[in-house]
């Protein structure tokens, strides 16, 4: 079998295991069984595979065929314009997430700004914050510890990371200029209709118990640990707008400045601000 046929094979398997974009995915499959670049595995589309090559090319399509995250298989996934280690062990990074970034970047910050980022899985978000402003203080806060692992991996020192959760996190009040987070927000009746890529990714990253206590707490521990005048933006899921609109009006110590959409105009990032000192936030 030719390099092309090998590339049309694959792309009629997976095709027919319901995986979305074959065709590319087939040939990032066969860039990693041959360790070539997709330049010269172009260049030499009638060379034959050697039978080692084909096999391990069969393996990665039999992975993939059971929708295995392409991510995982290839240890990586990026993220505004970076590339980020990924494993089992966290969330694998959405370009919807990159709208948190995005908006961190939009608002009026202090020269230094300090920022925490809750629930920071492989560090995406906060690895890039503190490397788009400079002189930024990041701090991670993540409680699974494989995920820590992940995560200072991709740090390489730049971020802090601090094992904990977002209902009682270990830091002083008033410490941050800015919060970031992309929590747990599919619901459990929600799971089952998710991507079946989803079903590899760790649960504890994807599924919340209650929706509303969720935000509740973030915006609670926000309301405390924010400076006056600090932001607290954080991502929803598809269709959940009007209910955290709903959570964040029933408490008085961030206001709601503004919902971004994402790059579908789905509804996605709300971006809040804590106009006044509250020493004890309500709920």
């Amino acid at each position: 079998m030719t390099i092309h046929q090998a590339i049309l094979y694959g792309e009629d398997l997976l095709s027919e295991s319901g995986v979305e974009q074959p065709r590319w995915n087939a040939e990032r499959l066969l860039i990693l069984a041959l360790k070539q670049p997709r330049s010269k595995i172009y260049a030499e589309l009638n060379r034959e595979l050697n039978s080692s090559e084909f096999q391990a090319f069969q393996e990665l399509l039999k992975k993939r065929a059971e929708h295995y995250p392409l991510a995982y298989i290839e240890g990586t996934q990026d993220f505004f314009g970076r590339s980020f280690f990924v494993n089992e062990d966290v969330l694998i990074p959405r370009p919807e997430t990159e709208e948190i970034v995005q908006v961190v970047l939009s608002v009026p910050l202090p020269e230094k700004p300090s920022i925490l980022d809750l629930g920071s899985g492989s560090g995406n978000i906060a690895v890039t914050l503190a490397l788009e402003i400079p002189g930024s203080s990041v701090l991670a806060l993540e409680i699974s510890k494989p995920a820590l692992e992940v995560l200072r991996k991709n740090s390489k020192g730049r971020v802090p990371a601090v094992c904990g959760n977002f209902v009682s996190p270990p830091f002083l009040d008033r410490s941050f200029d800015v919060i970031t987070a992309n929590l747990p927000y599919v619901e459990h009746s929600d799971f089952r209709n998710l991507p079946a890529e989803t079903a590899w990714e760790p649960r504890i990253a994807l599924v919340a118990d209650s929706l509303e206590s969720t935000y509740q707490f973030v915006l609670k521990t926000s309301g405390r640990l924010l400076k006056p005048g600090g932001y607290l933006v954080f991502e929803i899921g598809y269709g959940q707008e009007e209910r955290i609109k709903s959570v964040c009006s029933r408490q008085k110590v961030v206001s709601l400045l503004t919902i971004r959409k994402d790059q579908h105009s789905i509804p996605r990032v709300f971006v809040l601000r804590k106009l006044q000192d509250h020493s004890h936030p309500s709920t």
